[in-house]
């Protein structure tokens, strides 16, 4: 049963004008839904199936994972991000011009795909999910929407000041050991995936969660299980991730957006798209702002395991951040009976 509630989603888009700008609809233009009991990847084709049956053209943003560009006959824009959000699957859609919440194209496609869904009303989801939009639109990744480089250019130098002043003051330093670490996770699981390999008796289970600060705009934390399920040791001799995330990583790229996102969040106008690099560079030095996110990430941003062995019938758990943009998979090389072999899960 769909029960919709009509609600306002704050999206303060202020440094994006779409080709219309005076069909923007701040209020109703934006809209997430969540799609109950089913996973995704099969929303997310079944979707683009029908979508191509409407002669919608779909363009998949080059390098985000679950993100497309929609344009419809009549030339319309639309972005659509699937996200993980288990048991459920969510989605955000960006509308060039204003629509029904309730009866549009998206709908119409969910009712025709006999998909039970309702209006996504989770405020952690939406303000990350937003946050996603803004940033592919400040790299130009839309053709329907784009900047005003005049206004973003003081922004783009301060967050290189920013920078600068991370790098001075806040040496990187050589992550902890690996240690195991057994305790629960409190946080939001969006995502679990399973890699099986019978052959040499290994088990790997992914689990993606939300972090509870903000660092969530940048990482999501993982956590990877690995069983063995042979008739004898196996040693994980290294793991390797493109996408993995440090803690100075993360302390970066928060100290660097915080102020002038939560400044732009607030803003009723264009006009304080400009003061944005004053403000953050006043809040420079103000480093204990980001204590609560780096403390919370810590617990992740341990050294990845190497030369471990995995006795038959256990597991090795691994902690870690991985950026969200594009997360990559975690390269693992095992050794069994004095051969080696890899899996990229």
């Amino acid at each position: 049963m769909k029960n919709y509630i009509k609600i306002g989603l704050s999206v303060s888009l202020i440094m994006l004008i779409p080709l219309k700008a005076n069909a923007l609809d701040i209020k109703n233009n934006y809209q997430g839904y969540v799609v109950q009991n089913q996973r995704f990847e099969a929303v997310e084709e079944g979707i683009k199936s029908k979508f191509k049956e409407y002669s919608i053209t779909t363009k998949q943003i080059e390098n985000v994972p679950n993100a497309y560009y929609e344009i419809t006959p009549q030339g319309e824009h639309y972005y659509v991000r699937f996200y993980p959000a288990m048991p459920d699957t969510n989605i955000y859609i960006v509308s060039q011009d204003p629509f029904d919440l309730i009866d549009n194209k998206l709908t119409k496609t969910l009712d025709s795909l006999s998909y039970s869904y309702d209006i996504l009303i989770d405020k952690k989801a939406l303000r990350e999910y937003k946050q996603d939009f803004i940033e592919l639109a400040r790299s130009g990744a839309f053709d329907g929407f784009f900047l005003l480089p005049d206004y973003i250019k003081p922004l783009k130098t301060t967050v290189s000041n920013v920078n600068g002043y991370v790098n001075k003051n806040h040496k990187r330093k050589t992550l902890a050991e690996y240690s195991p670490d057994e305790k629960e996770i409190y946080l939001t699981l969006l995502d679990t995936k399973e890699y099986q390999d019978e052959k040499d008796g290994i088990r790997i289970v992914s689990n993606e969660y939300r972090l509870k600060q903000k660092a969530n705009k940048y990482v999501h934390s993982f956590e990877y299980n690995i069983y063995n399920e042979s008739a004898e040791p196996i040693t994980l001799k290294e793991v390797t991730g493109e996408s993995v995330q440090s803690l100075r990583d993360v302390a970066t790229s928060a100290l660097a957006d915080l102020d002038r996102l939560n400044l732009l969040d607030t803003a009723g106008t264009i006009l304080a798209i400009p003061t944005g690099g004053t403000a953050l560079a006043l809040k420079i030095p103000n480093y204990l702002r980001i204590l609560k996110m780096t403390k919370e990430a810590k617990r992740y941003t341990k050294g990845l395991p190497q030369n471990i062995t995995i006795e038959q019938g256990e597991k090795l758990r691994i902690l870690t951040l991985k950026s969200k943009q594009n997360p990559k998979p975690l390269n693992f090389t095992f050794e069994k009976d004095g051969k080696e072999f890899k899996v990229d899960f």
